[in-house]
């Protein structure tokens, strides 16, 4: 009984160690993913060559475009933002603000938005 337990007791720590692994791993590429462009506008060569190493890997130039094959992890954030891009468009208004408060409707608008 002792040793079933043992053994348990391994099998949790060793799942709890790759759980730990995999939220490191996601919380690196999740701040890689939003910080990245800034980095790179903001960085000396050094950081600009690190960036572009943990992107991916065949790095290639050629004609002055920059090919590389990308880390999975990337992939799936592009594909993901893809899919929420679809969610999100549904969700916008079909207009812009902007262009009603400069259009020949905004002078019967106004009082309803300045509360007058």
């Amino acid at each position: 009984m002792l040793q079933e337990k043992e053994q348990l007791q391994e099998k949790m720590n060793d799942l709890d160690a790759r759980i730990n692994d995999w939220l490191e791993l996601s919380e690196k590429t999740f701040n890689f993913a939003c910080y990245a462009r800034y980095w790179f506008a903001k960085g000396d060569n050094k950081t600009k060559t690190q960036l572009l190493f943990k992107l991916g890997s065949n790095l290639l130039i050629k004609d002055g475009v920059l090919t590389l094959d990308e880390r999975k992890e990337y992939i799936r954030i592009k594909e993901g933002k893809e899919k929420i891009q679809q969610y999100i468009e549904k969700f916008e208004p079909g207009f812009n603000l902007a262009d009603i408060a400069q259009s020949k409707y905004a002078d019967a608008i106004r009082p309803i938005w300045l509360g007058d």
